[in-house]
């Protein structure tokens, strides 16, 4: 998990920055600040640039063209 603090509210959304320094804007409907002004979010490991092996592709869904 990563904790950004919050630091300007706008009307929209919240600009805030992590512990490094790097700055991010989250949107107001879908994140909640804490009481301690911190937005918490759930990091995946996904890493990108590969797709699925061939055993995961629904070749059905396709026509099995591919």
């Amino acid at each position: 998990m990563k904790k950004y603090k919050v630091i300007k509210e706008y009307d929209r959304f919240y600009l805030a920055e992590d512990s490094k320094g790097f700055k991010e804007c989250f949107s107001k409907v879908e994140n909640v600040v804490d009481s301690d002004g911190y937005i918490t979010i759930q990091e995946s490991n996904y890493q990108g640039n590969y797709g699925l092996p061939p055993e995961k592709v629904n070749k059905k869904f396709n026509g099995g063209k591919y």
